[in-house]
């Protein structure tokens, strides 16, 4: 690492907190965003060296959709884990639409660990392009083995636009995946479905639910009190370290579910960037919580004209 790399981009969301009743979000005008220009390294590997490239670089905003789609992220070897230290691990490749963003889906998918990230191949690409996925990150709770053609965790695809937008249309098809619990490996075929996330959403807390001592680096599942998810959600951490000894990188449920059921999340898995020891009753993280509407593929492309239409209204709310 070498002073001046890019060691990743924050996505800055603008909130409204309080009685939903009083105000339901911002008017597009009252968003100002930082025209600074920044110089920074941009770094990639290809053929296994480290490449570098000095470019410019601005603080730039953009609208983001509630459109969205998901992504199985499948092993595409197999591979011993040990518990804490992260892995690369290889995967079938994940073709990313033009004007998108990611998130991992929080709630670990699968025993052994949690899908951290992805690794796109060759040089980063723009957001406005089309982008090739390759490797998955991956954090083991537990050591283990992958296996080839395990479901190592889900990503959120979602829809935005800068000053422009466009999209090409595209076929999906079912993808066949191993689900990986504390039961064992069971086969399933994974069907595409596209979702439409609500604008309101709220902040559940992740309270441990006992005493645990923690030491930097080795991570821990830690029990925490119960949370309750209804049908129709999804959730995600709300950053920023809540607890002095590390960060929630993710939750487990009782038993795998799906997104469409109701599920009960009971515990977290926490890296400790210090020694220490965690208390019962201490907070550990936040989570934000997300009502969806999930509905086949094919229904995406209506949903994504209906958003151009509001895209344009509200770009030129901003730029006048």
């Amino acid at each position: 690492m070498e002073e001046g790399d890019i060691v990743g981009i924050l996505k800055v969301f603008f909130v409204r907190t309080g009685a939903i009743g009083k105000r339901l979000g911002f008017k597009a005008g009252d968003i100002r965003i930082r025209e600074e220009i920044v110089q920074a390294n941009l770094t990639w590997k290809e053929d296994g060296e480290i490449r570098r490239e000095r470019i410019k670089t601005r603080f730039f905003g953009y609208f983001r959709s509630h459109v969205a789609e998901w992504e199985p992220v499948i092993a595409a070897e197999s591979v011993d884990v040990e518990r804490g230290e992260v892995a690369r691990i290889k995967i079938k490749e994940i073709t990313l639409p033009e004007y998108t963003v990611i998130t991992p889906l929080f709630i670990r998918r699968h025993a052994l660990g949690s899908l951290i990230d992805v690794v796109q191949q060759g040089k980063r690409r723009k957001v406005e392009e089309k982008k090739r996925i390759g490797e998955a990150i991956f954090l083991p709770a537990r050591s283990g083995r992958v296996e080839k053609g395990d479901l190592l965790g889900v990503i959120n695809v979602y829809y935005i636009a800068t000053e422009n937008f466009s999209v090409g249309r595209r076929e999906k098809d079912e993808v066949l995946a191993k689900v990986v619990d504390e039961r064992g490996r069971k086969e399933f075929r994974i069907k595409p479905f596209a979702y439409r996330r609500k604008t309101i959403a709220r902040w559940e807390p992740i309270v441990a639910a006992e005493n645990r001592k923690v030491r930097k680096g080795e991570v821990e599942e830690i029990a925490i009190e119960p949370i309750s998810l209804e049908e129709n959600t999804i959730v995600y951490p709300l950053y920023v370290m809540r607890n002095a000894f590390g960060s929630v990188v993710d939750v487990v449920e009782e038993r795998p579910r799906r997104v469409e059921e109701r599920r009960e999340i009971i515990k977290a898995v926490f890296l400790p960037v210090f020694d220490g020891e965690i208390r019962k009753g201490q907070l550990l993280g936040v989570m934000n919580v997300y009502s969806i509407e999930v509905q086949p593929y094919e229904v995406i492309w209506r949903w994504l004209e209906e958003w151009q239409g509001e895209f344009r209204r509200l770009f030129a709310e901003v730029v006048g």
